[in-house]
């Protein structure tokens, strides 16, 4: 299946604690293989560093849908 799905849109508070959390907003009913990330601002920066991006979930079952 090379479907595309949009998981969250999300923004890093600078404000806040440097370890933040999101919560995806879409559940699909088939395994995830491939999580892409797209910065799209950086509060004025000329580059941007990511060091970790930890994605979490459960493993699939199939019949689980």
């Amino acid at each position: 299946m090379n479907t595309r799905v949009l998981l969250g849109d999300f923004t890093y508070d600078i404000k806040g604690a440097p370890l933040q959390f999101f919560v995806i907003k879409t559940q699909p009913d088939y395994p995830v293989k491939i999580i892409e990330m797209e910065v799209t601002s950086n509060y004025g920066a000329e580059y941007t560093s990511l060091y970790r991006l930890r994605v979490h979930g459960s493993l699939w079952k199939p019949g689980s849908e």
